[in-house]
């Protein structure tokens, strides 16, 4: 999620009008942010756990380190990338890139390791559709009230209810965040049973 995010904000995907914490991580990923994206995280999964897994394990499965050493691995590049040169790291049409880029870390296990098989793939869906309406609230509310803006170049906007965000925003985030957090899950902590 750091990386996400501060590459987000490096290119002004988003804005967070008055955070609570004014310092930044690096000068750019807004403190906040990162607190609210480890409490999504915990919301959904605690969700997720309680209503549609019903088995008891206690520990996280082996496929974590596949999960793990890419994300460091982009975390350094990125890192390095900008101590050397923060120019770099930015470009046009961001959210598109970064949302595209999400589906990265699960496309290859799901397919490979048949992931999302028809069980799964349905306990996702239930799990979706509730997330639909609390992220569509929680956006409309957010825009609506200043909390942030979307500065950044977009492939189109979005308006409902007079408010407008960008089609970015609720494809990747309203619409397929949840499930993608949760085949991730479910193939590197989980069992993906």
């Amino acid at each position: 999620m750091f990386e996400m995010d501060f590459l987000a904000e490096l290119n002004g995907v988003w804005v967070v009008s008055n955070p609570l914490f004014s310092a930044k991580i690096l000068g750019t990923a807004t403190i906040d942010i990162l607190i609210w994206s480890f409490l999504w995280v915990f919301f959904v999964v605690v969700f997720y756990e309680h209503f549609f897994e019903h088995e008891k394990i206690g520990r996280i499965f082996p496929n974590f380190i596949y999960g793990l050493l890419p994300a460091a691995s982009v975390l350094t590049v990125m890192l390095l990338l900008y101590a050397i040169n923060p120019e770099i790291l930015k470009f046009n049409y961001a959210y598109l890139i970064l949302g595209t880029s999400g589906f990265a870390p699960f496309t290859f296990p799901a397919i490979r390791n048949r992931v999302l098989i028809p069980r799964l793939a349905m306990r996702f869906l239930k799990v979706s559709s509730f997330f639909f309406f609390v992220h569509l609230a929680h956006e409309l509310t957010a825009v609506k009230l200043g909390q942030w803006y979307f500065p950044a170049q977009s492939i189109g906007y979005l308006e409902l209810v007079g408010i407008r965000f960008p089609i970015e925003e609720f494809i990747f985030w309203v619409v397929l965040s949840t499930a993608i957090l949760l085949a991730d899950y479910e193939y590197f902590v989980d069992d993906a049973n």
